[in-house]
């Protein structure tokens, strides 16, 4: 691991200590700022959204870094551009000049974190434009160039139906849901640290050697095509929501975030779990977030290769890939169905119409674990109509039944997955192997076959210090 590389995995470790539940929120948060741009955090009152800038905003060296003070302030529709950008020079305003004293407030910080940033009047929300995207403050008739690194703001709702403010949305490049933890993580509550202490901070060497570094880092033409195919995705998919526009502007920034995460993690090229970054910059509305993830998933796995393990009777190691996939503890996790979908709370599978539905990406291709209760004669399956399935499948010892063997049940199922003591009638258990037309037999252990193999993805996830 280079030097920056560890660095910055000490840094996620100090930062977290003592917290619960926010370690991707809080690597979301130091990315972002490394690579310069604004992050926003979505949730209710009382996650530690605030803590988390408090914290980031320890990460830097005040002795080496001039302007590193830091902003914070919590917006109300009748807060006053005074508040957050500094109040009228008396003296300039004797001499018919329209100035504000910014020492101290928003225009002369590195880290500001604004609360309720939505709230923002109209005459705080164009300065806020500017300094968010150009670095540059309009103090009177002098444009004045800002030492910001990065604006971390926060809002309980997202500003839907508010055109005004589509704008100020468009500039926060990646968004992150903050909610709160698990009742049965609870428990750690009670040794909540709020004060960390920072050791080996970063210094603006750091950055300078970064901001350098990421002129170098290449994108290869197969991830260029992939970038551009998820791009394309997206616009056919929200072609009639108005709310999921791309500008521009975010293609470019993403751009310079993936290169930022490949510097970060010691490569001069820009790789597949990089581009898996761009689940928390592509969507406007939380209610497509999900279809973004599946679209981003299904076409990296087609951009991604298959590595033999060396022996053929090792059992996978646990990737940071699955964490990806599986989901938090929670009481029936899915609408109409029993279960969390944990290993020991799986989803009940009861009727031909719930094995249907895990057709549909937000139930079968999310690393739940499932199990069957009852014999299911299911509905007729072709093949092309057959499950993409990313999960844990216990058959319990019962019997899918289905019209004849030439109908495929699985098309697909991801090397971390897994299905057990299931027996089939009529089906045949197909799973396709993604540069063969190989498939197992109908025996049901897939496991063993695909033990075998490990996808290039899953191993550089696993690397990667932002996943």
């Amino acid at each position: 691991m280079t030097k920056i590389k560890a660095k910055l995995a000490l840094l996620l470790e100090q930062l977290n200590h003592g917290l619960v539940d926010r370690e991707a929120t809080m690597k979301s948060a130091l990315l972002s700022i490394l690579a310069g741009e604004n992050i926003l955090l979505i949730g209710p009152p009382g996650t530690a959204k605030s803590l988390v800038a408090r914290r980031i905003s320890k990460t830097f060296n005040e002795n080496n870094l001039a302007d590193s003070t830091y902003f914070e302030y919590l917006l109300t529709k009748f807060s006053t551009p005074e508040e957050i950008f500094g109040p009228l020079s008396i003296s300039e305003l004797k001499a018919d000049r329209f100035k504000r004293n910014t020492d101290g407030y928003l225009p002369s910080v590195k880290i500001a974190f604004l609360d309720e940033v939505f709230k923002a009047s109209s005459s705080i929300l164009n300065a806020l434009l500017t300094i968010m995207n150009e670095r540059i403050y309009h103090n009177g008739t002098e444009a004045v160039k800002v030492p910001l690194r990065a604006l971390i703001a926060a809002s309980n709702e997202l500003p839907t139906g508010q055109e005004e403010l589509s704008a100020l949305y468009d500039r926060f490049l990646i968004r992150s849901f903050v909610d709160y933890i698990s009742a049965n993580k609870l428990l750690h509550l009670f040794d909540l640290i709020e004060e960390v202490e920072i050791k080996d901070p970063l210094t603006q060497e750091d950055l300078n050697w970064l901001d350098d570094t990421i002129k170098n880092i290449t994108i290869s033409a197969e991830i260029r095509k992939a970038i551009l195919e998820i791009w394309e995705k997206h616009k056919d998919t929200f072609k009639e929501d108005r709310r999921e526009v791309l500008s521009d502007r975010r293609f470019t920034k993403v751009i310079k975030l993936l290169r930022v995460s490949a510097a970060t993690n010691d490569r001069s090229e820009v790789d597949l779990s990089d581009v898996l970054l761009l689940k928390d910059c592509l969507w406007n509305h939380p209610d497509n977030a999900e279809k973004i993830r599946e679209i981003i998933r299904s076409t990296l796995l087609r951009y991604s290769q298959r590595v033999k393990i060396d022996s053929e009777d090792s059992e996978p190691e646990h990737s940071k890939a699955d964490d990806l996939l599986t989901p938090p503890s929670s009481i029936n996790v899915i609408n109409g169905y029993r279960g969390s979908g944990t290993e020991h709370d799986p989803i009940l599978i009861r009727t031909d119409t719930e094995l249907e539905d895990i057709r549909r990406p937000e139930i079968g291709q999310q690393g739940y674990f499932f199990k069957q209760t009852n014999n299911i004669q299911s509905l007729p399956v072709t093949a092309t109509q057959s499950i993409y399935f990313i999960g844990h499948y216990d058959g319990n010892n019962f019997t899918i039944y289905g019209p004849d063997n030439k109908n495929v049940l699985f098309g697909y199922v991801n090397p971390r997955s897994s299905i057990s003591n299931l027996h089939l009638v009529g089906f045949s258990l197909k799973c396709t192997d993604l540069d063969s037309n190989k498939s197992p037999s109908n025996k049901v252990d897939v496991e063993k076959t695909i033990e075998k193999t490990k996808e290039l993805l899953m191993i550089q996830i696993e690397s990667n210090i932002w996943l």
